[in-house]
């Protein structure tokens, strides 16, 4: 995909996560996640999209929040 693409296909995706749309807010969460995020903001949409009805979000959070307890227990952090 055409980096700008990726960059407006986001824009789109945050738009629909602030708006309360529970999927986008679980898609972002999942690429905040993979691709350029902070862990904490990822989590922070995973619970906002389980909130608000996503059935997979929770197992989501939990990947999430897991990789940050590794994170933090990494030396220099």
């Amino acid at each position: 995909m055409h980096q700008d693409g990726r960059v407006g296909g986001r824009r789109w995706l945050v738009r629909a996560a602030e708006g309360g749309h529970a999927t986008a807010q679980y898609n972002l969460a999942a690429v905040l996640q993979l691709d350029g995020g902070t862990l904490a903001e990822a989590a922070r949409w995973a619970a906002e999209a389980r909130k608000n009805g996503d059935p997979d979000a929770g197992r989501l959070l939990q990947r999430i929040e897991a990789l940050r307890a590794g994170a933090s227990r990494q030396p220099g952090r």
